[in-house]
């Protein structure tokens, strides 16, 4: 029999931590060595960069380099900078090459060493490793810009090769002394763990644990759904590859808190509760997002809690058939309903033998339904959008709202922050909460019952506004209607202005209302949008003293930076 064979797990755990152990503290000196250096000529880099700068920026340096006798000036700005900053040379260089400033006077009014000067003479700052005359060195080269713009030389801040090595060897030996105690501490501690790791896994062999982890992978790859899970501390512990695609994360995320790495999420809140939350929206940096979170429970506790989520532009194709089919049997249904009224009325003229009022009642309905299709078609070139004011004015003209568009309005295209179909979102259900309130109780009492709808190309970006009557919003539901699930209404849902407000915020756009003069804030004006019966430049003037306008700015693009 194999002696790996014959070995308990517990047995292969202490040889092979053993093993790594001793590997790890024979090979650490050498990584260590390649390490410490690498960090330390970064430090010293930095370090001579930041220092070449500020000397560069020195008033007399500026005003005396490259001018005759300024050495003298230069020389001892350059010792005191040197002196303070602990590095080992600062020379200062005119756009010949020649010293202006160096650790030994004799060298200066000479021509620099090492032959690397060339590109800061040219306007670049770096750093560079060279042998100069004090020996191998990093030194960083700065320009230096007289008052007037010119270039008129450049600052060389450096450390000694030999004196960063002395400083490593000293380090080492610190090093060497305490991985020495760590490689009896780890002796010690693979003894331990090698005794414990069999109960810690269950009784599990590796090989189990492997298949399962195995399994575990694959199937996570597998799903279309982003994934995070997170512990009861809201620290993340797992996060799938369609979760970093979506987030565009490629580093790993395990252990950051996730409030975080996600500030819009809410598993704090299901970690707090304990109640899962289903079919969620939330805005994910730029992405609308459609997700579920359901806390993790063993034993009565709560020990963590698991979000999974998904592109709502991905759930949209899917919808957009079926969407486009609802809108149009709402339209069609809204035109049914209109013109068998209208044939109603005209058949009853035509048995009274009122052939003329017949006539006109038809060219009436035509000559408006034509002027309205025109308007909003000829100023409103975004179809979908043009599409879906003509048939809410259906809709208004059956629920005897006045409902009209700004003469002002106008549409070219739609701004490239926001999908078409988000846009129509947000103005659809603007103007069905703006007809639903004009019809209500309060708002039809001694007042006409109007809705108006303004669209205006504004600099850099889009201004919608819809305005309604009816009665104004009360104060404390203003302060919870953006929340998802609050609603006033009996058999609502609380989703369309949270809906409307996340579209809107999604692409760095802002949204809010007030209660204004219908005279100072809209022109009602209703010439081509009239819905109502009656003359084509009719204005409206019922005693209507406000009204409830929503504000909706859109850039023309993303209003994120992008980083």
């Amino acid at each position: 029999m194999k002696l790996g064979r014959s070995l308990l797990l517990q047995d292969r755990v202490f040889l092979f931590a053993v093993v790594v152990i001793v590997v790890a503290v024979a090979t650490s000196g050498a990584v260590s060595i390649r390490t410490m250096r690498s960090e330390l000529e970064n430090r010293s880099a930095e370090c001579a960069v930041s220092i070449a700068r500020t000397f560069a920026l020195t008033e007399p340096v500026r005003e005396n380099l490259g001018k005759p006798g300024g050495a003298s000036v230069i020389q001892p700005i350059a010792e005191a900078v040197s002196l303070a900053s602990g590095a080992q040379f600062v020379v200062t260089i005119d756009m010949e090459g020649i010293r202006y400033s160096h650790p030994l006077p004799d060298r200066i009014g000479k021509h620099v060493a090492g032959g690397d000067e060339g590109r800061a003479l040219a306007g670049e700052e770096y750093v560079s490793r060279a042998c100069g005359t004090m020996g191998p060195s990093m030194r960083a080269f700065v320009p230096i810009y007289s008052q007037s713009g010119k270039q008129v030389g450049a600052a060389v801040v450096g450390y000694l090769v030999d004196d960063m090595s002395r400083e490593v060897g000293a380090t080492l030996k610190k090093m060497y002394a305490a991985l020495f105690v760590s490689l009896a501490a780890g002796l010690i501690g693979s003894s331990v763990l090698a005794r414990n790791v069999k109960k810690a896994m269950f009784g599990m062999e590796p090989f189990e644990i492997a298949s399962l982890l195995e399994q575990q992978d694959a199937i996570l790859s597998s799903v279309r759904e982003g994934i995070i899970a997170v512990n009861a501390d809201g620290n993340i512990t797992l996060v799938n590859d369609e979760a970093k695609r979506m987030l565009s994360i490629e580093e790993d995320m395990t252990g950051m808190p996730v409030a975080e790495a996600i500030p819009t999420t809410r598993l704090p809140e299901v970690l707090a509760t304990g109640k899962p939350e289903y079919d969620r929206e939330q805005v994910l940096g730029r992405t609308l997002i459609v997700t579920n979170r359901v806390p993790v429970v063993v034993n009565g506790k709560v020990i963590g809690a698991v979000a999974s989520f998904r592109d709502n532009a991905e759930v949209k194709k899917l919808a957009e058939e079926l969407t486009g089919v609802k809108k149009y049997v709402e339209a069609l249904r809204v035109q049914s309903h209109e013109f068998k009224n209208t044939l109603h009325a005209v058949a009853g003229m035509i048995q009274m033998e009122r052939y003329n009022d017949a006539l006109d009642c038809i060219m009436q309905v035509s000559e408006s339904r034509d002027k309205l299709v025109n308007f909003a078609s000829s100023r409103i070139r975004v179809v979908p959008l043009a599409a879906i004011l003509i048939s809410k004015a259906g809709a208004a003209r059956e629920q005897g709202v006045e409902f009209s568009i700004s003469p002002a309005s106008r549409l070219d295209e739609v701004p490239t922050c926001i999908d078409v179909h988000d846009l129509v979102t947000v103005v659809g259900n603007l103007l069905d909460n703006a007809m639903e309130a004009a019809v209500s109780d309060d708002g039809s009492c001694a007042r006409r019952r109007q809705v108006h709808v303004a669209l205006r190309q504004v600099d850099h970006g889009l201004h919608i506004e819809v305005a309604n009557t009816g009665p104004a919003i009360p104060n404390d539901v203003a302060r919870r209607m953006w929340v998802h699930g609050f609603t006033t209404k009996s058999d609502g849902h609380g989703i369309g202005l949270a809906l409307v407000r996340d579209r809107v915020e999604a692409v760095g756009g802002s949204i809010w209302f007030e209660r204004a003069q219908l005279e100072s804030n809209f022109s009602t004006e209703t010439e081509y949008t009239k819905t109502t019966r009656g003359e084509a430049d009719s204005k409206t003037d019922a005693p209507i003293d406000s009204l409830t306008v929503f504000h909706v700015y859109l850039p023309v693009e993303d209003g994120y930076e992008h980083i």
